[in-house]
Formats: structure tokens, sequence, C-alpha cells
């Protein structure tokens, strides 16, 4: 899913607050079957993807007598490690 600011903006008069709620991960997955593409792909989702939308929102944010941001991630992650006793 793409993000597109300007035409959401269209159908507002402005922003005043950014709330950032995000958090994608693998659940119980042993070590040894852990993807580091995976992993990749989820510290990049969840650390870019706030970052880029209030960038593309401050201009916006400016505009406006006050402005505030929120970002808030809850990610539970449970890597379970196997061993053989």
């Amino acid at each position: 899913m793409r993000l597109d600011l300007k035409n959401a903006l269209l159908s507002i008069s402005g922003i005043d607050v950014v709330i950032n709620n995000i958090g994608i991960f693998q659940v119980n997955t042993p070590m040894r079957n852990k993807d580091l593409g995976e992993l990749a792909r989820e510290f990049n989702f969840n650390v870019f993807s706030p970052f880029a939308l209030t960038k593309a929102a401050v201009p916006h944010l400016e505009k406006t007598k006050w402005a505030t941001e929120l970002s808030c991630c809850a990610v539970y992650c449970s890597t379970v490690l196997e061993t053989s006793n």
C-alpha cells in the first residue's frame, strides 16, 4: 500500500496531528529458521515508514499554529532457540 499524502490533503483543510502506529513481526520463529531478508524487511518497515510519513507531513504541519507528531510501536517478538538435549 502506498500513501498518497497529496491526494489525502485534497479532502481536508490541513494536518494538525500525525500518529504513527506501526509494527510488523514474525512470532515464534525458531532462530535457525529466521530469514535475514524478512528481518531486514520488518526493520525497514518499522523504522523507516514512520519517518517517511512524518517527513512528508512536515511542510503541512508547519502551516498550522500548532502541530503534534506521535510515534508508537508495539512489537512483541519471541524468538525460539531450539536446543537438542
